[in-house]
Order: structure tokens, then sequence, then C-alpha cells
């Protein structure tokens, strides 16, 4: 006789988390990916340093292919496919061109606490 577990689907495993761990991290990945087609997707702030609390929220840099014009779509795109969630996230949406910029200029949110000190989840 053949055991049929039925695994979660990624939206299952978002809605239902109640904690950030590596399951829940992969699964908010792989939608994200999905929607926007993201070649990047950096974990930041206090989770990516583990000082997190309980009450911390999520923090993602998300980078994208194309013009600063499609930002806004792959964004609204985004916060549709993780439209249920526990788990507060903050999700900054930028072009491959944005990140580019804003190294050349130094920019020490995005160089500094981001590329530098975030934890990447998904590189393409």
């Amino acid at each position: 006789m053949t055991t049929v577990i039925n695994e979660p689907n990624d939206q299952e495993i978002i809605r239902a988390s109640r904690q950030v761990d590596e399951r829940f991290l992969a699964a908010l990945v792989r939608r994200i990916v999905e929607a926007s087609g993201a070649t990047r997707v950096i974990l930041f702030g206090s989770r990516a340093r583990h000082e997190e609390r309980d009450d911390s929220d999520v923090d993602l840099f998300v980078i994208v292919p194309g013009q600063a014009v499609e930002r806004d779509v792959k964004r609204r795109a985004i916060s549709h496919a993780l439209v249920k969630h526990l788990i507060p996230l903050d999700i900054i949406v930028r072009t491959e061109d944005d990140v580019r910029r804003a190294t050349l200029l130094g920019d020490p949110f995005i160089v500094d606490d981001i590329l530098r000190e975030g934890r990447e989840l998904y590189a393409r």
C-alpha cells in the first residue's frame, strides 16, 4: 500500500506560518520569483542580522529586470501573490538599473544595509 503525503503548497505555508523559518522564507521567495521574475531576493534588517524579536517583520529587497515603469507593476504582482499572511512583510522592489545607480552613487542604505549586510535568499 502506498501512502500519499500531501505537502502544503507555498501559499498554504505562507498563510499558516506564525514563525519565520527556512521553509517560510523559501516559500516567500518562490512566490516572489514566480510573480515578478526577480533576479535577486535579499533578506535584510534585524532578521538578516539575527537580532529579530517576536514581533519583527521580514524585510526583503527584491531586484527585478526591466525599466522603472515596470517596477510598480511587479510590486503589485508580488503583493497580490502574498496576499494572505500572518507575519508582517516589508518588501522593497527595485530594478537592476536602480541598484546599479544606487551603487555608483554609494547609497548607504542599499550598498551597506542591504547588499553588504543582507542575506541573499535567491540569485539568478
